[in-house]
């Protein structure tokens, strides 16, 4: 096909086309839609005109999230149809004594010759070890009619009269249709709203990083104008702004909660020095002299002290002259320590 292109007409002269050839621009073109489906995210919201365009790039990012929420949930599916898959095939990959329903078409036929009117009667050419007449006697096409249950095509029941097919077949449905796939559509309608937050949030995260993208590369000396982003997007979790609205919505002072829980406590302040126990020394004159008050301080509360004592003592004297004599010693004491 290829060697057949010419300038003039390009493919039109071909006659003979390779099927495989036709099948990979099939998939080219597949692919370069979704590219281009792809570029619609890099459409600004600027105007009517392109709303549409943004709607269908915030789309994109739900299927992404809505895919992502129930792939789990897809690859049981998965598991599901090829269990029933393999049953399917088991039983039916080579059913020599299974019985079969042929398909037989009566009618008649009229010889244009001699007018003559004929009985005719055929019956369809059944290969049950064939994958077109039987397609549970090759497992990949098993799992590709067994999928085909979810739409309501039971090619097996059309075509096996066997007691073990209809118990398998009813079975199937029931998992299949009426249970897992309704379990489908309802998570992936749970899913939606969740998906929409997480969309807008992922569409606005990818056109922030093209802006950082291109604000990194655009070198700003070869131009005079300055392009600073129009737009500052700040993305959060929207149950985090509603919360922090409610809050604000009495407009009162930021700290009056903190007012009404905080606990305070009263101290007596009282000046102390703390120099003793500082790694720092100093050679000043006037720190001796310092030294030198808080000694005659500490001189002038002893002997006031010992003035106590010795009026004490002189109170306590009595009659008792033994008494009377150790008084008068603590006293000398006393008065020895003083001088």
């Amino acid at each position: 096909m290829l060697r057949s292109f010419r300038f003039s007409d390009g493919f039109e002269s071909v006659e003979t086309v390779d099927s495989e050839l036709i099948a990979l621009i099939s998939f080219s073109i597949f692919f370069l839609w979704i590219e281009m489906i792809s570029y619609l995210r890099l459409i600004p919201r600027n105007g009517d005109q392109l709303l549409m365009a943004t709607y269908i790039a915030i789309y994109i990012y739900y299927v992404i999230v809505i895919i992502k929420a129930v792939f789990p949930f897809i690859l049981f599916n998965v598991v599901v149809i090829v269990s029933f898959a393999h049953i399917m095939y088991i039983l039916l990959y080579d059913p020599k004594n299974i019985k079969t329903k042929d398909s037989t078409f009566n009618g008649t036929a009229t010889n244009l010759v001699n007018g003559q009117e004929l009985n005719v009667s055929m019956k369809a050419n059944f290969d049950p070890t064939d994958w077109n007449d039987n397609p549970f006697s090759f497992f990949p096409t098993a799992i590709v009619a067994t999928y085909y249950w979810l739409n309501g095509n039971f090619v097996q029941r059309d075509t096996f009269d066997f007691w073990a097919v209809e118990v398998f077949t009813f079975i199937g449905s029931i998992l299949l249709i009426t249970i897992l796939q309704n379990m489908l559509i309802a998570f992936m309608g749970g899913v939606y709203e969740e998906a929409a937050t997480k969309g807008r949030q992922a569409l606005l995260r990818f056109r922030a990083n093209q802006i950082a993208n291109y604000e990194a590369l655009h070198h700003y000396y070869f131009s005079s104008h300055d392009y600073d982003p129009k737009y500052i997007y700040y993305i959060r979790r929207s149950e985090h702004f509603e919360t922090w609205y409610e809050d604000r919505k009495n407009d009162g002072p930021i700290f009056k909660d903190v007012e009404k829980k905080s606990t305070f406590a009263e101290f007596v302040f009282k000046d102390k020095v703390y120099d003793k126990f500082s790694i720092w020394k100093y050679d000043d004159d006037d720190d001796i002299k310092i030294e030198i008050e808080k000694f005659k301080m500490m001189k002038k509360s002893l002997n006031d002290n010992i003035e106590n004592l010795i009026k004490n003592l002189e109170d306590r004297k009595n009659d008792n002259a033994n008494d009377n004599i150790d008084i008068d010693k603590k006293i000398e004491q006393l008065k020895a320590i003083k001088n």
